[in-house]
């Protein structure tokens, strides 16, 4: 079971990634916030539903990046050579299946969607090729929650002639995809599916200023449970725990340190033991004013399967910026807000 609320991150003082004597001064009189975002890739800024497919960013045969726009106040595209372009993959998909095809993927065999409408294939062939990522399936019998849409770097160009992706399918070696923000923001979380079993340090969040300033690089590891920014070489130990339950974020756990936790699918199901597994890493409370994040698949399969994050209006951004805040900033900025971050889109199906 998963569910659904969002609350301020700028309640949690830390964020705004100023000092003590600015945070208690400026910040309260100066800094006001809609709530937190969560991009699901479902919809677009105005309701609209997005299909599968949709291209956000593409490579045409100049190799000109072609974009479109469908969140207001973001924009997102592939960075480097990996891959033709960003796209959407329908996620709550059957992984045994193959569409136009007569066989399965005997892997999956025990799958079961369970009466949850799900149809569609995750595989689909074209010409004697077959598209497609069953390791990102969700729902059913996999124990975790439909995500429908998903952001996937796009192994290949070729588009029908409603110009959508006619074969969504993430790049096997990795990509980037970056995320350019129109005003600073504050980072909540980022959802993570294929993250697989040979996961050490190959995703690196970088995170920038507006002045393209590195305010942060994460990297992170199951198996050395550690956290680590590449940036100031902080580490943080015991920051990547598996939870047994796909449910929300709720708040009791937020620190001033960024962590991970993951869910494994049904075991009884997938063929190994990390498929189809969902990661969510945490960004603590230590990252505000942002302008731009860079998700990095180190030659890695991947997808992201949610963003949350919070725009921040202040009339002292150009003060100088310090990562972490003192202590003494949290305790006076207590009366802003005693909410927590807690954001996530998916409701139990």
């Amino acid at each position: 079971m998963k569910t659904t609320k969002t609350d301020s991150l700028i309640s949690q003082a830390a964020l705004f990634g100023k000092s003590a004597f600015l945070a208690t001064v400026a910040v309260a009189a100066s800094v006001t916030s809609a709530g937190a975002i969560t991009i699901d890739f479902d919809q677009d800024s105005n309701g609209n539903a997005l299909d599968a497919g949709t291209v956000i960013d593409i490579d045409d045969s100049n190799k000109q990046h072609l974009k479109v726009n469908p969140w207001s106040g973001v924009q997102i595209e592939k960075v480097g050579g990996n891959g033709k372009g960003v796209t959407l993959f329908n996620s709550s998909c059957n992984p045994f299946k193959i569409e136009n095809s007569t066989s399965n993927k005997n892997d999956y065999s025990s799958y079961d969607p369970l009466n949850s409408g799900i149809s569609d294939g995750c595989n689909r062939k074209i010409g004697g090729s077959t598209f497609g990522d069953e390791d990102l399936a969700t729902g059913g019998n996999l124990n975790t929650v439909a995500r429908n849409n998903i952001l996937i770097v796009q192994e290949n160009n070729k588009t029908n002639n409603q110009g959508l992706f006619r074969a969504p399918d993430d790049q096997g070696d990795g990509g980037k995809i970056k995320f350019t923000f129109d005003r600073d923001v504050a980072l909540g979380n980022i959802e993570f599916l294929d993250f697989d079993k040979t996961d050490a340090n190959k995703i690196n969040l970088i995170a920038k200023d507006a002045d393209n300033t590195i305010i942060a690089d994460y990297t992170f590891s199951r198996q050395t449970r550690e956290v680590i920014d590449n940036i100031t070489g902080n580490v943080f130990n015991n920051a990547v725990n598996e939870t047994n339950i796909d449910e929300a974020f709720t708040g009791d756990k937020l620190t001033g340190n960024p962590y991970v936790e993951y869910f494994l699918a049904n075991q009884s199901v997938v063929p190994h033991e990390f498929e189809n597994s969902v990661w969510d890493f945490y960004f603590g409370q230590e990252l505000g004013q942002i302008r731009s994040l860079e998700v990095q698949f180190n030659g890695i399969s991947g997808a992201i399967s949610e963003l949350s994050y919070e725009e921040m209006y202040s009339d002292f951004l150009s003060e100088p910026k310090v990562r972490v805040p003192e202590p003494g900033s949290i305790a006076a900025l207590a009366f802003i807000g005693g909410g927590m971050f807690l954001s996530r889109r998916r409701q139990s199906h």
